[in-house]
């Protein structure tokens, strides 16, 4: 459905980029209240060219029209990230128990280290001279050998009880943000080319954002229900 009038967000951003805009308007973009400044998003070169003929592709506007898109488009974008960075932060997974098979061979090593301490040196010393006629390139052994083998048991013993740490996760995209973004895009899709977004999965509205995703990695949820949403249907 095309719009018949430009609204005064679609005013505002002309001015916003055209230099040689009216004076009235340059006035009104002077006088436009900003609560505080947001660092806009930048599209590399390629990343512009690629979005700029997607917009083309799509028959969307003309060359200005696809310029005031993107600009605009940036300043979005950056409303999203600060947005987003200011969200608060789910809490971080808890850690995972050990498995059950560490749980067994930490027990074995502790009831293993727990012998070895019991016996006394006379009981020890069979043992070192069993350990060194079996060793095939005649090593000797000693107390000392035995007490390292008690510490290695140990830190087995511990090692196997440690939980394990977490499975990293990719942060879920909030809904609320996504469905406030699908919104503040089809508001600047809507004054910039004057044609209203529609939900439709084949849509250009729903390729040009898939783009936008696709070029910038922004997480957000393009689902039918949010764009749905978005656009108050």
């Amino acid at each position: 459905m095309q719009l018949e009038r430009q609204t005064a967000k679609a005013r505002w951003l002309r001015a916003d980029i055209q230099p040689n805009a009216p004076a009235s308007d340059r006035e009104k973009t002077e006088k436009r209240p900003q609560s505080h400044f947001v660092e806009p998003y930048r599209f590399e070169a390629p990343d512009r060219a690629e979005l700029m003929q997607t917009l083309q592709t799509n028959g969307l506007g003309d060359e200005p029209g696809r310029r005031l898109f993107v600009a605009a488009l940036e300043f979005e974008i950056g409303n999203f990230l600060q947005a987003a960075a200011e969200a608060p932060q789910p809490d971080p997974p808890k850690p995972q128990a050990a498995p059950a098979a560490l749980e067994r061979i930490g027990q074995a090593a502790a009831a293993l280290a727990g012998l070895l301490e019991a016996i006394d040196d006379k009981a020890r010393e069979p043992l070192t001279e069993a350990l060194a006629r079996s060793d095939r390139y005649g090593r000797g052994y000693d107390q000392r050998y035995l007490r390292q083998v008690q510490n290695e048991l140990r830190l087995l013993e511990v090692a196997c009880t440690l939980p394990s740490p977490a499975e990293p996760t990719a942060p879920s995209p909030d809904e609320e943000l996504s469905t406030s973004f699908l919104a503040s895009l089809a508001e600047t899709y809507r004054e910039c080319f004057e044609v209203q977004p529609t939900s439709t999965k084949t849509g250009p509205f729903n390729r040009v954002a898939r783009k936008i995703l696709a070029l910038t990695g922004l997480p957000v949820r393009l689902e039918q229900k949010l764009l749905k949403a978005a656009l108050g249907h």
